[in-house]
């Protein structure tokens, strides 16, 4: 978020140095901190909208846009970055691009983005991404974010000071401390070799997760992954294929039904030996599930289950103990089928 934020003021300050006014904003992503990230500087942008498609965002009309390749919503939906270029070059670009491709670093079309972009007005395409989890292949040493600059050379007004993005990671405090530095001083930290590799795995892994649930209806009422997707919905040649999870809901997304499933989920991976954890933070080498309660006022759920790199067995594993879940159909037949297990308790 931090690296977002140093993107957000970049780009709004040489919007404005370079055509003398606020710019408008708008979002075409669904992570809840992004948004939240938006609305707390909006006294510095004209406005500000937050978009659910590409034909919304490219009438939206904004000066600067922030884009994420595989939106964080419930559905795990994804950018057509070919019709978004087409559509931009018949109603005109952004000044500037700000992509989010965390959950899919080096696997969204950025060459294809900015190879269009180079004959419109769009002068500066940044990629701001957390560096945590696979630029560091799963390890997760220390919290980074990554901000890349490219700037449209056939533009005056183009940003040509790379201080400029310095100075604003130090006002805003946004550097990484000395201990960070140090743990991240390696040969794997931002390789594009080792994140294309780890990437991949990760990829694969979790693609043969979402492929094995079958088309009939079971407990699960939807199996979130962009593979999944059906034919004519993100499914051109421009949105991108690939997620480091997938997002499983129940038909009824109540918190005390997740809270009996991750009771059964931890019982069962214990009995069977799978190795399964439990936590929020997905490193992507081991396999690990989490609930989320994206808004406590309603309490309503969603399962993330994110297979790390590692395949063989322990991947199996984890793809036979849901499909089984799966096959029970409904959450009284998951009760009747494991009375003694006791729900979790989440904390809210």
């Amino acid at each position: 978020m931090a690296a977002l934020s140093v993107a957000l003021h970049f780009a709004t300050y040489e919007f404005r140095a370079a055509n003398g006014r606020l710019p408008s904003i708008a979002l075409l992503g669904d992570y809840f901190e992004t948004a939240m990230l938006i609305e707390l500087l909006s006294t510095s942008f004209s406005s500000w909208s937050q978009c659910g498609s590409v034909s919304e965002l490219v009438d939206a009309r904004a000066d600067v846009v922030v884009i994420e390749p595989v939106r964080y919503d419930w559905d795990l939906h994804t950018v057509d970055f070919i019709e978004l270029t087409a559509a931009w070059a018949v109603q005109g670009a952004p000044w500037s691009v700000i992509v989010d491709p965390s959950l899919t670093p080096g696997a969204w079309p950025k060459h294809q983005l900015l190879a269009t972009l180079t004959e419109t007005r769009t002068a500066i395409v940044i990629e701001a991404r957390s560096a945590l989890k696979l630029d560091q292949v799963g390890l997760e040493l220390a919290n980074a974010g990554a901000v890349v600059v490219h700037r449209n050379d056939l533009l005056t007004t183009a940003a040509s000071d790379p201080d400029t993005l310095r100075n604003a990671r130090s006002v805003l405090g946004a550097a990484l401390p000395p201990r960070s530095a140090s743990a991240l001083d390696n040969s794997f930290f931002l390789s594009p070799r080792w994140r294309r590799t780890h990437v991949a795995l990760v990829a694969r892994n979790n693609e043969a997760f979402a492929r094995s649930f079958s088309d009939e209806r079971g407990l699960f009422e939807t199996v979130a992954h962009p593979v999944n997707r059906q034919r004519g919905v993100d499914d051109s040649e421009g949105s991108v294929r690939i997620a480091p999870f997938t997002v499983l809901r129940l038909e009824d997304d109540d918190l005390l039904g997740y809270r009996v499933l991750l009771g059964v989920i931890r019982a069962e991976a214990d009995r069977r030996g799978v190795d399964l954890q439990f936590g929020a933070s997905f490193g992507f080498r081991s396999h690990r599930h989490e609930t989320i309660v994206p808004r406590k006022r309603d309490l309503r759920c969603l399962l993330k289950v994110a297979l790390g790199a590692r395949g063989g067995p322990a991947m199996d594993g984890v793809i036979d103990l849901f499909g089984d879940l799966h096959a029970l159909g409904t959450m009284d037949a998951v009760r009747r089928q494991f009375p003694d297990v006791r729900p979790i308790e989440l904390a809210l």
